[in-house]
């Protein structure tokens, strides 16, 4: 079995990605690839709007916490998902697996999942120009008030998750080059 971690960077195409999958559940089950509903976060159900996800972002949190109660009940019952389905790929996908907030949180997210199976990243990019505009855009429209900042301003306090070269190599030390 194959595990894929998708570190959808904000703004390229993840939450279409993630709805897509999860609603084809039982379709890419049929063909032996497992996208879990164990650890999926839908934001409707967080009043967020319809359609809009954080993908896998339990995981995300279970990378960064230190209850290790809450780790394991969630990587138990990603095992009995995978024992169910014997899939043989394992795909989640997450935009907080680039989080600024907390900057590199790849070798956590290593030591979390390193007993399920041997893990490939993979990263979505967009044009840098493009993407730093969008993301902008999104944090202002989506209420972040704390984002509401000359775009020159933003791009200054949030240089870290614009570093996208930066997150790339973070992920690349902590899995492997041929990643």
């Amino acid at each position: 079995m194959k595990l894929i971690i998708h570190v959808g960077l904000h703004k390229t195409g993840s939450t279409f990605l993630q709805n897509t999958m999860r609603v084809n559940y039982d379709k890419l089950i049929n063909v032996k690839l497992l996208f879990p509903k164990t650890g999926f976060v839908d934001l409707e159900q967080r009043f967020g709007e319809p359609g809009t996800s954080a993908g896998h972002d339990l995981f995300v949190k279970a990378a960064l916490t230190h209850d290790n109660a809450f780790k394991k009940n969630l990587l138990s019952s990603l095992s009995m998902e995978i024992e169910k389905s014997n899939p043989d790929v394992v795909f989640m996908s997450a935009e907080n697996f680039t989080n600024h907030m907390v900057g590199d949180i790849s070798r956590n997210t290593y030591e979390l999942i390193k007993n399920i199976a041997p893990a490939k990243i993979l990263i979505s990019l967009r044009n840098p120009y493009e993407w730093i505009e969008s993301y902008y855009k999104d944090r202002v429209v989506s209420g972040w008030g704390f984002e509401r900042l000359a775009l020159s301003d933003f791009i200054r306090k949030n240089e870290f998750v614009l570093n996208y070269c930066q997150i790339i190599k973070n992920w690349e030390k902590t899995f492997g080059k041929d990643n």
